[in-house]
């Protein structure tokens, strides 16, 4: 069927499911990019600065729940539902166009409408991180859903005051992540080795990239990253999935999450706080279990997208036209600036970061103190 435009795509979609308002998937043929078009446009707009009123006031009947960390339905889903049936058409002959098809959700970190993850208690921040390997287990179950996606984007563009997080489920593995798979197994192909496992080897050997380490996980500057400041969080053991690891190795897993979100509210000053967006990369949730056990591993991304004032700018046209990232500072110098901060922390905050906690009952507060 041939349509005029995408809006009339998505009134072609939704024709045979009741009026439901569904997301469909548009690639461009030039650049192999793909764009969803969901229900997100509803959602009540704001701006940054601006605040839009909290819908989890009263939360009921959560999907998941761990101890102070819930998982809700999203009710504005960039994605439709998997009871819609997969169709395909095209757009004047040119655009592929599909259902966009998964599952959205949101996790919410605390009741408390004010907190931030890093005025959470140390119990609270582990709840979410187990609450995260309870949905990726409750994902992995359904034969529907090939990927899912943990994520956060924390910063002044946030119109919501209430701390949480999000995770989408797809039914088709993102191009992305298909992408690193393949570069994934051709090293194993050629070097008969896992990429991670060689990451680590070499990261460990010359610790000058590295920020911080536990038992469990690792946190270092990547060479070529893509973003400036961008760290990098791998565990030591070869994981594929959140609920493969075990409580000690969750724990590690928040406490680590936590000294890197701290060196970042250090490093860039409250005057010009830059957005910062958390990524959870996990395994494709098929029963390849073997496959990609040999050449991969979950991990988890920091990408900071925006000015400091003390940063060079980040991320503009070049940078996202051509797939080069210019900036002049080299993960060396970032690895080290961010350890810097954690080792004044160590002498001067041991101490007083309970009181801190205690003390601030927002993030606005953290960030000035």
């Amino acid at each position: 069927m041939m349509c005029d435009s995408i809006q009339d795509s998505k009134q072609t979609f939704a024709e045979n499911i009741d009026g439901d308002d569904v997301s469909i998937a548009v690639t461009d043929p030039l650049m192999g990019t793909t764009a969803v078009h969901g229900q997100t446009n509803r959602r009540p707009k704001a701006y940054a600065g601006e605040y839009i009123p909290c819908p989890w006031d009263a939360i009921t009947s959560p999907l998941l729940r761990y101890n102070t960390a819930c998982l809700v339905p999203n009710d504005y889903p960039a994605l439709s539902s998997d009871r819609y049936s997969y169709q395909s058409l095209l757009l004047d002959d040119l655009y592929p166009i599909e259902s966009a098809l998964g599952v959205c959700y949101v996790v919410i970190y605390s009741e408390d409408h004010e907190k931030h993850w890093l005025t959470l208690s140390k119990e609270e921040r582990e709840n979410v991180v187990h609450l995260w390997a309870e949905s990726t287990r409750m994902i992995r179950k359904n034969k529907k859903l090939r990927y899912t996606h943990i994520f956060e984007n924390d910063g002044p563009i946030n119109t919501m005051t209430h701390p949480h997080g999000q995770q989408y489920a797809f039914v088709s593995v993102p191009l992305y992540i298909q992408d690193e798979l393949r570069r994934c197994m051709l090293f194993y192909k050629y070097r008969k080795q896992n990429l991670f496992q060689k990451i680590q080897e070499v990261e460990m050997r010359n610790k000058k990239r590295i920020i911080i380490e536990n038992e469990s996980w690792f946190a270092y500057a990547p060479p070529g990253a893509r973003w400036p400041f961008q760290v990098r969080i791998l565990p030591k053991r070869s994981v594929l999935w959140l609920d493969m690891l075990t409580d000690r190795e969750l724990s590690d897993l928040a406490e680590s999450l936590t000294m890197i979100r701290h060196v970042y509210a250090r490093y860039f000053s409250h005057s010009y706080r830059p957005t910062i967006m958390m990524n959870i990369f996990q395994s494709p949730c098929d029963r390849s279990y073997l496959k990609y056990q040999r050449y991969y591993r979950m991990r988890v991304e920091f990408f900071v997208t925006a000015l400091s004032s003390n940063a060079e700018k980040l991320m503009f046209s070049i940078e996202n036209s051509t797939g080069y990232s210019l900036y002049s500072q080299t993960p060396e110098e970032t690895a080290s600036i961010l350890r810097s901060l954690l080792m004044k922390r160590e002498v001067t905050e041991n101490t007083n970061r309970n009181k801190l906690y205690k003390k601030c009952c927002t993030k606005e507060e953290y960030y000035e103190k």
